[in-house]
């Protein structure tokens, strides 16, 4: 180590926040000799119990430090106002403050991204009603009672006030989104639009009649729409508002839809119950159906960390065939993973609300409302859980396999080889990293495929990480 100095020397000072379990880290130094041969030096560090700010130190060198926390954290009344989560209807989470807004009945939860908790109550704060179902965006928050009602509460980043959806009727509502121009409200009577002056009832043929999930996409300015188990429109659908013209994308009859996700390559993925799956639908084209456990109503939420990626919440599968249930990772051709109470710490099985909060740049937050039936009794036990994940190798899959990679030094390719211990029922990704964390290539194994080829043509000598489920393996270059 004398004749190496640090190509770069750069300091980084990064903090896995609400740790209470292990913090995996994985520290990469770049070095070059004094003949400008290029050495790299790997190294892991694994359980740093409950530390907050990571500050490391080698040879009085600063080192770069990449932290990926795999965490489950169940919240009860002894770590948050929220006492009991069989209270919760509904969980959003506003993709530019990071606030988690919970709606609990007569009770309101924020949590922001340090992790202060503010509770707004109806009846004693003026202008917010029962709290059922919710949207936020940029410190503005809209909540309706999910029953019986046309009236909404609005805040407007300091004070509540009323809004009315006037001449309509409806009994439940769904799903609310909002966008820079407009607000839109699925309910089992139709989809309303709101441009901060007045409403407007949406249609298409006849078809927009129980809309269950909306999604806004920004860059192409279209609006999404799955609609419910109707006689006509078990589509999905897009809209314009510009000009008020709509796209229908058959479905081929994939189940009911219950939700739906613009993403921002012009895209969406969409999920059903009833003949339950999910499918996407991609440069006007939509892909095979993947059979899965019943996709709840508007459970699904964009990956910030993985472009081309969702999850999915869905319920507990109850049937005799392998499905993916509880909370499905898809990246619009196939199911990356599944978590649940049987093959991770997620308490619950199935999923009733989920939100998205990024934390930042490297780091989000799943937030799940989950339930678990008892063993042996009729009753059923409620759970608000989070799922703290990273980039790179921060999402914990199940391991099911054995893996060879050959040849090590890689020249220009190299092949990997896949043994499982178990019959696989999803297609198995694998990415290529290089230790920077720069996705550098993607492969899928499908049902019965067990061996795929990298090329390393064109990469400089060094190493790369070739993640494959929750293994990762070091690949070293040598062109």
């Amino acid at each position: 180590m004398k004749d190496l100095i640090p190509t770069v020397i750069p300091v980084f000072v990064i903090s896995c926040s609400n740790l209470t379990g292990p913090c995996f880290v994985t520290v990469v130094i770049d070095f070059n000799d004094i003949n400008k041969r290029s050495t790299t030096l790997y190294m892991e560090i694994f359980t740093i119990q409950k530390t907050r700010t990571l500050l490391m130190s080698l040879a009085g060198i600063m080192l770069p430090l990449f932290i990926h926390a795999q965490e489950w954290t169940t919240y009860t009344a002894a770590n948050s106002p929220v006492a009991n989560a069989e209270s919760i209807r509904d969980i959003t989470a506003d993709p530019v403050t990071g606030d988690v807004w919970i709606a609990a009945g007569a009770l309101l939860h924020k949590r922001t991204k340090d992790g202060h908790w503010t509770t707004y109550e109806a009846g004693t704060t003026p202008g917010l009603l029962y709290a059922g179902k919710l949207a936020a965006r940029n410190g503005k928050v809209w909540s309706a009672p999910a029953l019986h009602s046309t009236e909404f509460s609005y805040f407007n980043g300091t004070a509540w006030q009323s809004v009315t959806i006037p001449n309509a009727s409806f009994f439940d509502i769904m799903d609310i989104e909002i966008a820079d121009a407009f607000v839109w409200v699925a309910t089992d009577r139709g989809l309303y639009q709101y441009d901060g002056q007045s409403w407007k009832k949406l249609d298409y043929e006849g078809k927009i009649t129980q809309p269950t999930s909306v999604s806004w996409d920004a860059t192409t300015s279209r609006l999404w729409v799955a609609n419910n188990c109707v006689a006509v429109g078990r589509n999905v659908f897009r809209h314009n508002p510009a000009d008020g013209s709509w796209t229908e994308y058959d479905t081929g009859w994939s189940g009911c839809g219950h939700a739906v996700q613009a993403l921002p390559d012009g895209s969406a993925f969409y999920g059903s119950c009833n003949y339950s799956s999910i499918l996407s639908v991609k440069s006007g084209t939509v892909s095979p159906a993947i059979q899965s456990a019943c996709v709840y109503l508007d459970g699904v939420v964009l990956n910030p960390l993985t472009p081309g990626e969702v999850w999915f919440a869905t319920e507990f599968n109850f049937g005799t065939q392998e499905v993916p249930s509880g909370l499905v990772r898809y990246d619009g051709n196939a199911v990356v993973s599944t978590f649940n109470f049987k093959n991770s710490p997620m308490k619950g099985g199935g999923i009733e609300a989920i939100a998205l909060q990024q934390t930042d740049h490297a780091t989000a937050v799943i937030w799940m409302k989950t339930y678990k039936y008892d063993a042996g009794t009729t009753s059923t036990t409620r759970y608000l859980e989070t799922y703290t994940y990273n980039t790179v190798t921060g999402i914990d899959e199940p391991e099911n396999h054995d893996v060879q990679v050959f040849p090590i030094p890689a020249k220009d390719h190299f092949t990997v080889k896949v043994k499982e211990h178990a019959p696989r029922q999803t297609p198995l990704k694998l990415s290529l990293y290089s230790v920077m964390g720069q996705l550098i290539a993607e492969r899928v194994l499908h049902e019965g495929e067990h061996e795929t080829d990298f090329s390393t043509a064109g990469l400089s000598k060094g190493l790369g990480l070739l993640r494959i489920g929750n293994e990762v393996v070091k690949i070293s270059f040598e062109p």
